[in-house]
């Protein structure tokens, strides 16, 4: 019987240089991997920079926003959207300068509806009192839409518009817009 053709034995100098040889593609084969997963973090690391900077440009431009934009402003209103109580309520002059209050309120925020809930006949007595001014500015800072079209936003719009066209009412229209957000 004839044996299949044998591969000839390689001497042991040909086997280091095979060995050797073997040695040396692996390392070029895996320094190139290294350089294109180098490649590609460094493409990633930039892409996401790229993306966290359109990110931060839209919420920089965006934020300065007003809900109240394209709504005029209420007779009576400050120049930081505040609305005076006092324009729906018959206030008798006091002695002296009435006390400045300010209060900000999100009309979805369930702690502005507990304040106003605790403090709402305290600033119709003490505003038709004259000894405290208060200035209610309602803001949408829980409306989370980024253009002002969730609730808070809209109420925000909403009760400008009554503070303008209906500012006898506007108080009574302040606390209603709680309503949706109680807990009762």
């Amino acid at each position: 019987m004839a044996r299949a053709e044998e591969t000839p034995r390689l001497s042991k100098q040909e086997r280091r240089e095979r060995a050797r040889e073997e040695a040396r593609r692996i390392r070029e084969e895996q320094a190139r991997r290294e350089k294109r997963n180098r490649r590609l973090m460094i493409g990633g690391t930039l892409a996401l920079m790229a993306i966290m900077a359109v990110v931060v440009t839209l919420v920089v431009i965006n934020s300065g926003k007003s809900p109240l934009e394209g709504v005029a402003a209420p007779e009576g209103s400050d120049e930081h959207g505040g609305i005076s109580a006092s324009t729906s309520l018959s206030v008798e002059p006091g002695e002296g300068e009435p006390v400045r209050v300010d209060v900000y309120s999100d009309y979805t925020c369930s702690w502005c509806e507990v304040f106003e809930q605790l403090h709402a006949q305290q600033i119709v007595e003490l505003s038709e009192s004259g000894q405290a001014e208060f200035w209610i500015h309602p803001v949408a800072t829980l409306d989370g839409t980024g253009d002002f079209s969730g609730y808070s936003g809209l109420a925000v719009n909403a009760s400008a518009t009554v503070a303008q066209h209906a500012p006898e009412q506007w108080l009574d229209f302040h606390a209603a817009l709680f309503t949706p957000y109680s807990d009762a």
